[in-house]
């Protein structure tokens, strides 16, 4: 009774681990699958499968080549679509299953589908790439549609429109999946790319740079040719450059987790472009130290001059001992700030223009804030809408204008001017086509007085008619860079006077005060109804020109010859691909 005992046990302990310990995949083409799972070596080593109905005839399957390191690839062939399979797996041939597996193969009308949703939710395989191994199931009709919805995809980014969510999905996983196909259809995927990617800057830009970068040959010679041919493109609204071009190579290295190819082409571009803004700071943001940034760069996106604020600490607001200070400026407190470019200059009516065509030709808006009007309500034409108010009012010598046309309180021909009578969302629209963003009020005060808590940009002398445009001693708005010699912490002129400046913020009076924690890189409050403004305009006080000094507007309302606007470049860390 007892050897009866042991050998029950001996037996039980030799026992095959059952097969829910071991992981299996199972992936579906149009008329094939492939079963892949791995487990000891004296797990189940064969499969047979059949029509899950009891008169259908089991075909037995072998795998090609030896398992290795115990897993199992085999392929089922000849699958019907819309049928339910068996899938049964076994020790040895002859031997009864170890476990049973249903296999439904999806319609036809709907395997495509199915295969993309699979593939966008990213449902990993026991082993290697699961787009690699599902890429060799397809057939050519698959093929054609998955072409046909990233080119769906590429239309709709082309045409202004913003990608429902579904379809931004299937579109990135139909590119992630013939980027693993044959030439043709990867070559394909790397024009249909580049063809996306030749526009202003948008968020969603990141992930299409990905889904190609992970299955595109690990050199992307196929992406970087594509760019370059698409630089050769004609047309007003064509924005690929060679810098562009090289920056974005970088960036799906290094999406794809190549950092030291990523690190490589990025230098590339700067050692190409030393003056431009772009290549320093998709440096910094892959965390490349001991750069020396020139002390103006220029964004290529807009050509705008603009000035590195390094990253460290600076104190915001004002304290007691300030008898001009007001409320809302206090307490004075320290801010802990990562890097960034600033402008030089606010925006000017011609460097604005360009992006006002934009918006005119393509009614393009999927830059713009999700709360904005032009979004919501209509269609707008442009971003420089008259203040209605003021129009009526009849504010002096209003230039007239069409729709489509800016339109400013300024002389024929002021293009140097700041442009005005833009709304908070219009400013946050521009700053979005050139890639950049509104300054944070934190971010615009430190750039305007630096680590020393100044009360000027130029230090604590109280302003002249040399140093600012202010309390109309002059009368009138002036060109962007006529203070230019005005001296500044890190290089931004005209902060303050000449025009008011949109920062990105919610404005709150006593947020400073409210604000019991203080992280790094402070955006202000979550909801407001005001956004903030900062620097005072041609008509304000002394007072009102102090760098800590805060006001706020509505942010759907614009003010001719008043209210204008700076844009900043971030630096934010990289997240490192895989």
């Amino acid at each position: 009774m007892i050897a009866l005992a042991v050998a029950a046990l001996v037996s039980y302990l030799r026992a095959p681990a059952p097969l829910a310990a071991v992981p299996v995949s199972v992936h579906l083409g149009s008329s094939r699958a492939r079963v892949v799972w791995s487990g000891p070596p004296d797990g189940p080593a064969l499969a047979r499968y059949r029509p899950d109905r009891p008169d259908a005839t089991w075909v037995e399957v072998e795998e090609r080549t030896p398992p290795a390191r115990g897993r199992h690839d085999l392929t089922l062939e000849r699958l019907d679509a819309g049928t339910v399979y068996r899938l049964e797996l076994l020790r040895s041939a002859g031997a009864g299953p170890v476990a049973s597996v249903r296999v439904p193969v999806p319609a036809a009308g709907t395997r495509v589908m199915r295969l993309l949703e699979e593939v966008a939710r990213g449902v990993p395989g026991p082993v290697g790439d699961p787009d690699r191994i599902v890429v060799g199931l397809l057939d050519p009709d698959d093929l054609a549609r998955l072409r046909q919805i990233l080119g769906e995809a590429r239309d709709t980014l082309l045409e202004g429109r913003e990608l429902a969510e579904l379809s931004r999905t299937r579109g990135l996983a139909a590119a992630s999946l013939l980027s693993c196909a044959a030439p043709e259809h990867a070559s394909f995927v790397a024009a249909t790319t580049a063809r996306i990617l030749d526009a202003p800057p948008r968020a969603s830009d990141s992930v299409w740079l990905a889904a190609v970068g992970h299955n595109l040959a690990p050199d992307l010679g196929l992406l970087r040719g594509a760019l370059l041919e698409a630089t050769r493109g004609r047309g007003r609204f064509r924005t690929m450059t060679e810098a562009r071009a090289g920056l974005l190579v970088a960036r799906a290295h290094w999406l794809a987790g190549r950092v030291e190819e990523a690190i490589a082409a990025a230098r590339q571009v700067n050692q190409r472009f030393p003056g431009m803004m772009e290549p320093y700071a998709l440096l910094l943001e892959m965390g490349v130290a001991g750069l020396a940034i020139p002390e103006v760069v220029t964004c290529e996106a807009d050509g705008a001059p603009m000035a590195y604020v390094p990253p460290g600490h600076f104190w915001m607001g004002s304290s007691l001992e300030d008898p001009d200070a007001e409320r809302d400026e206090m307490p004075i407190h320290v801010v802990r700030l990562s890097g960034f470019f600033i402008d030089r200059f606010l925006v000017s009516k011609g460097r604005f223009a360009p992006f006002n065509a934009w918006v005119a030709r393509l009614n393009d808006h999927s830059r713009c804030h999700e709360s904005s009007s032009c979004r919501k309500a209509r269609r707008w034409s442009t971003h420089t809408l008259m203040d209605e108010d003021e129009f009526i009012a009849g504010v002096a010598q209003t230039v007239p204008a069409r729709k489509g046309e800016l339109a400013q309180v300024l002389p024929q021909g002021s293009d140097d001017h700041p442009v005005t009578s833009v709304s908070w969302f219009d400013a946050f629209s521009y700053a979005a086509w050139a890639g950049k963003e509104l300054p944070t009020e934190a971010q615009w005060e430190k750039a305007a007085r630096g680590d020393d808590k100044r009360l000027y940009p130029w230090g604590n002398e109280p302003p002249t008619v040399q140093l600012a445009n202010f309390r109309e001693l002059i009368g009138h708005l002036t060109p962007v860079d006529q203070f230019a010699r005005v001296p500044s912490p890190y290089g931004a002129k005209d902060m303050v006077g000449n025009a008011w400046q949109w920062c990105a913020d919610w404005y709150h009076e006593a947020w400073y005060r409210e604000q019991l924690d203080r992280p790094a890189d402070p955006t202000g409050p979550p909801t407001g109804w005001r956004r903030s403004q900062r620097g005072g305009a041609w008509y304000n006080s002394r007072v009102v020109l102090r760098v800590a000094n805060r006001d706020s507007a509505s942010p759907s309302s614009a003010r001719l010859q008043r209210w204008g606007f700076r844009t900043v470049r971030t630096i934010r860390r990289l997240d490192r691909g895989r």
